[in-house]
């Protein structure tokens, strides 16, 4: 079922679709993973961070409430 959702949504459009196996695909099976420092990549400050505290505006780090 869920394939064929999916191909309702993309038979309008002129695609290709090539399979590439898991091994032959590290660069998503790298990103579709969980890392356990996750959290310390998200809170390390980057240099337009720093500017918005230098002009007061408040920034919010963490997860987005839905």
């Amino acid at each position: 079922m869920r394939q064929r959702r999916w191909l309702e949504l993309v038979k309008d459009y002129d695609c290709k679709i090539l399979y590439h196996s898991g091994k032959a695909n590290v660069v998503v099976d790298a990103l579709s993973r969980k890392v356990s420092h996750s959290a310390a990549l998200s809170t390390r400050q980057t240099p337009l961070y720093r500017d918005f505290e230098r002009a007061e505006i408040a920034v919010s780090v963490g997860a987005v409430a839905s």
